[in-house]
């Protein structure tokens, strides 16, 4: 026949759902996020649900419908199967370190056989020899023992109090402690001395437990949540500079590429659109003028050859196959080595081993291939030299060209503006270059450019 209903059996009613209510809860969790502080949490839940269960049936049932000693015996178990397990959920969910918190750890690794020893002791103890006074003293040390266990763990959770998680596990760690003293203190009084009996105030200390332990686990899933939030939109600004970076090296890469076109029609328009006009002339005065028509007819074909040659210096220098500096070197001694010899001058080239195997950003390659033709050129026509040297050599700020003659020099005051040297300059210049020339009457010429911080490619 059922009891009648009391306070104590409404506690242990309630208190029993809400903790299968939160045992369900963290072990749906579980499956989905498969962490180690929910399956320990889940698993002291539903053991402590088992307890709880257990003590209403136990309500409901006379004391005629079972054994004391057997009874008690199980209830005994159960409970320190849910203590242990409440150990082990302490020790995962509080990041016990190795170092400052050994005595913690060491705790925690032992607690499992303590307790599983002593329901073995009182198993044998109550069953078999039935000396209830060591059963007693047994349970008295170990709940002694459980009490130092929870000091410990409150300790190194108040140590760290100034973290909200860890607040919410000493909230947890204290109405445990305090609602067990309560009961212990009740037991020790007449079974009807109080109305909340000492199971009552044990459950209390459970659903508090439950409480805040669960607010403890929601605050950490919570602030993982929050902090894989910051780590994605950490990553998705990265991403964007890098994209952003990316598009202005895309912008500087058409930026670059438009420049060069202007670079190409500029150099086709000045260089071969003019010689192209002076063919256009020569031929007209050709026909206008029959008498002297050899004579345009062959500055037709000087006009033809120059341009043929400047058409072929802007492909060769926007090729990718000819790309390296001694590559330059050998192309630009092919071409002058006729002129040269034929005028008995000797053309000497120098390179900077460092130099030889560089491979110069195309518009620096281009730039520094005419620049050097055009001195040299100019020194075949105007200098009256007997020698030319070219010299590439790397400096501190980038590279250097440097083409010296022995020719009769002249006076750069008078002779700057001159369109050769105003072309180099030109050239220099347009990839931010330095250009000089240093020359006087009767000690020949020394064109220099430097190349500032030259990009290789």
């Amino acid at each position: 026949m059922l009891k009648d209903f009391n306070i104590n059996y409404l506690i242990v009613v309630f208190v029993s759902g809400a903790i299968f209510l939160a045992a369900l809860y963290h072990t749906i969790l579980y499956f989905h996020r498969k962490t180690k502080l929910l399956l320990s949490y889940s698993l002291y839940l539903w053991v402590t649900f088992i307890y709880a269960f257990f003590r209403v049936v136990l309500f409901t049932m006379n004391a005629e419908e079972h054994s004391f000693f057997l009874a008690i015996n199980a209830d005994e178990s159960i409970q320190m199967l849910a203590f242990m397990l409440y150990v082990q959920f302490a020790g995962v969910a509080m990041d016990l370190d190795e170092k400052q918190d050994k005595a913690a750890i060491f705790f925690v690794k032992i607690t499992p056989w303590l307790i599983l020893t002593y329901i073995i002791f009182q198993i044998v103890v109550v069953n078999a020899i039935g000396v209830a006074s060591l059963f007693f003293i047994a349970l008295i040390a170990i709940r002694f023992y459980l009490l130092l266990m929870g000091l410990i763990m409150l300790l190194i959770v108040l140590r760290r109090k100034k973290l909200i998680y860890y607040r919410y596990l000493g909230g947890g760690a204290i109405a445990m402690i305090v609602f067990g003293l309560i009961s212990s203190l009740v037991r020790l009084y007449p079974e009807n001395e109080f109305i909340i009996a000492p199971l009552s105030w044990l459950m209390a200390g459970f659903f508090a437990d439950v409480v805040f332990f669960s607010s403890a686990i929601g605050y950490r899933i919570k602030q993982e949540a929050t902090e894989k939030e910051a780590a994605l939109t950490m990553v998705l600004n990265q991403q964007d500079k890098l994209q952003q970076k990316e598009l202005e090296q895309l912008k500087l890469v058409y930026q670059t590429r438009e420049d060069e076109r202007h670079r190409i029609a500029k150099d086709l328009h000045d260089d071969v659109g003019a010689t192209l006009s002076g063919i256009r002339m020569f031929s007209q005065l050709a026909g206008e003028r029959p008498a002297n028509s050899y004579e345009y007819l062959e500055k037709i074909n000087n006009y033809s050859g120059e341009m043929l040659k400047k058409m072929n210096d802007i492909i060769w220098s926007l090729s990718t196959e000819n790309s390296n500096i001694d590559q330059l070197v050998a192309r630009l001694r092919n071409d002058m080595v006729t002129v040269t010899a034929a005028g008995n001058i000797v053309l000497d080239f120098w390179i900077d081993d460092s130099l030889k195997e560089v491979v110069p950003e195309i518009n620096l390659r281009k730039n520094i291939y005419l620049l050097i033709k055009e001195a040299i050129n100019n020194a075949l026509k105007h200098a009256g030299c007997k020698s030319i040297k070219v010299s590439i050599r790397s400096v501190q700020v980038g590279i250097m060209v440097e083409v010296t003659d022995d020719g009769k020099g002249f006076d750069v005051t008078v002779s700057s503006a001159g369109n050769g040297l105003m072309n180099m300059r030109r050239r220099t210049e347009e990839i931010n270059g330095e250009f000089t020339i240093s020359s006087a009457p009767g000690q020949g010429t020394v064109v220099k450019a430097v190349f500032i911080s030259p990009d290789w490619g």
